[in-house]
């Protein structure tokens, strides 16, 4: 029985990983969308996001809701990014994702008035944060820690 208990252990979670399902953004949708924020329509590329997680599940369907987020965010529109962020289930979240699943997240704490627990959010260090959000992370946190008196 010890001999046959990791190979019993393995098959388990395998089996737990395959019932998750990933329907992948089409390649389409998500060159369209990173176009449209490339040339500064965050508005449309927010709901090509939008439009993507629509038609996917899983982890792209998240990570599809993030970008949303993220584009509505810098449309202006901070209403329809938090609607957009609550679609977000985080445990699905891997790499850049979860960094910038923080950073959104810290900003609306912010927002909130929450600023120890949004620097909470930031607590990671910076070596860590990826290149195409460091700036933004270093911005808010200066900004965090400006307004906690630190």
């Amino acid at each position: 029985m010890l001999r046959t208990a990791p190979l019993l252990l393995l098959l388990a979670l395998s089996a737990g990983c395959a019932s998750v399902s990933v329907s992948p953004v089409s390649s389409a949708q998500q060159s369209g969308a990173a176009r449209m924020a490339a040339a500064g329509d965050h508005l449309q590329a927010a709901r090509a996001w939008a439009a993507a997680a629509a038609d996917s599940r899983g982890a792209a369907r998240d990570h599809a809701w993030l970008m949303s987020a993220e584009q509505y965010l810098l449309a202006g529109d901070p209403s329809a990014a938090r609607q957009a962020f609550a679609q977000v289930t985080p445990r699905r979240l891997s790499g850049s994702d979860l960094a910038r699943h923080d950073l959104l997240a810290a900003g609306f704490l912010a927002d909130d008035g929450a600023h120890d627990q949004a620097l909470a959010r930031l607590s990671a260090p910076a070596s860590t944060v990826p290149a195409d959000l460091r700036t933004r992370w270093h911005t808010l946190r200066a900004d965090l820690l400006e307004r906690s008196g630190r």
